[in-house]
C-alpha cells in the first residue's frame, strides 16, 4: 500500500487520477458533499504567480470582459480571427451517426451551439452546458426548444444537464 505519511490511501473516500478539468470537477463535487477525496498528478505544481503566462495562451472566450474577469491582464489579451465550422458541418465532417452525450463549454456561445445541434439534426444525446454566460432571450430560446424536444433538465452549480425523456428509467437519483 502506498504510504503518505501519517495517511494512507484507505483512508480517503475517493481517490482521483489528475487534477485536469474532469479531475479537478469531480474531486470539488466529492468534495463539497462531505467525502475526503484524494488527488492525484504527475505534473508540475501549478501556481499563478509562477505559471500565469505559460496557461494565458490557452484560455480562449469571444467576449473581453468574460477574460478580464476570470484575471488575465488587458495586456496579454489579443484579437485573432478563427474560421470555425457549425455542429452540423462537424458532425458530417467525422461522418458521426449518434452520440450519447454533447458537452459544450464555450463561454457564452453554449446556447447557441445548442439551439443550432437541436435544430439541424434529429441526433438527441444527452446535453450538458454551461448556462451561466448565456444571454437571456437565448436562454429563454433554448429551453423552450428543449421542452419542445421531450427534454428534461435541471442545474447543476453552472451547468444545465438536459437529458431526452426516454432516458427518465436509465438515471436514478438519490
Amino acid at each position: 500500500m502506498i504510504s503518505l505519511g501519517e495517511v494512507t490511501l484507505a483512508d480517503f473516500d475517493a481517490i482521483i487520477v489528475g487534477s485536469g478539468m474532469s479531475g479537478g470537477w469531480s474531486a470539488k463535487e466529492l468534495a463539497e458533499r462531505g467525502l475526503k477525496v484524494l488527488v492525484l498528478e504527475r505534473g508540475p505544481e501549478m501556481t499563478p504567480e509562477k505559471n500565469y503566462s505559460d496557461h494565458i495562451p490557452g484560455i480562449t472566450s469571444f467576449d473581453k470582459k468574460h477574460l478580464i474577469k476570470h484575471g488575465v491582464k488587458n495586456k496579454h489579451i489579443t484579437t485573432e480571427n478563427v474560421s470555425s465550422i457549425n455542429i452540423l458541418e462537424l458532425i458530417k465532417k467525422h461522418s458521426f451517426n449518434s452520440f450519447q452525450l454533447l458537452y459544450v463549454d464555450a463561454e457564452g456561445y453554449d446556447g447557441d451551439i445548442v439551439i443550432d445541434f437541436l435544430l439541424s439534426t434529429l441526433i438527441r444525446p444527452l446535453i450538458i452546458l454551461e448556462y451561466i454566460h448565456i444571454a437571456n432571450n437565448t436562454f429563454r430560446n433554448l429551453l423552450d426548444l428543449l421542452e419542445k424536444n421531450n427534454y428534461v433538465f435541471f442545474t447543476i452549480n453552472e451547468n444545465l444537464i438536459c437529458y431526452p425523456s426516454n432516458y427518465k428509467e436509465l438515471i436514478e437519483f438519490n
